[in-house]
């Protein structure tokens, strides 16, 4: 049997109950590892014995991944003490990486200051004074007709 240290894991057992009624058990699942026991109270119902055990990383400190547990059942029936099932267990530990800063270098850059120059020619623009030489509009003469003449005269009138 295998743990993650970091994932909680639930088991389901089967269990074959005889000169006792289900309802009369009372069931633990213990796990010895490093000279310490710990126990999970387990369920029992239906033919089967169910128990959560937490992630070992919560309730067991240094962990070694390198060390064999033991894993049982213990089922207490009236005065009767019952070990159904038992076995060995190891522990996997995820990889993990982990990085500190040993030293900070800091560079600086020293910045050299840039000056940028441009040269634009501005065109000198001469104004050229016109002589504008005052012309008279010639006169036209217009005729004018019947009609107009008769507007005129009653007009006048």
């Amino acid at each position: 049997m295998e743990f993650n240290i970091n994932e909680s894991k639930r088991l389901k057992f089967s269990i074959g109950v005889a000169g006792a009624e289900s309802r009369d058990l009372n069931a633990s699942f213990r796990i010895k590892y490093k000279g310490i026991e710990y126990g999970f109270p387990m369920q029992i119902s239906e033919g089967f014995a169910t128990v959560k055990i937490p992630a070992f990383a919560e309730f067991i400190k240094d962990v070694d991944a390198s060390i064999l547990g033991e894993a049982r059942m213990d089922v207490i029936a009236g005065d009767t003490y019952l070990n159904p099932w038992g076995d060995k267990f190891t522990l996997k530990a995820p990889v993990t990486v982990e990085a500190t800063i040993k030293e900070e270098i800091v560079e600086t850059i020293v910045a050299k200051p840039i000056i940028k120059t441009e040269l634009t020619e501005e065109k000198s623009e001469k104004k050229e004074e016109k002589i504008v030489e005052e012309k008279k509009a010639p006169v036209v003469e217009k005729k004018k007709t019947k009609w107009a003449l008769e507007l005129e005269k009653k007009l006048s009138e």
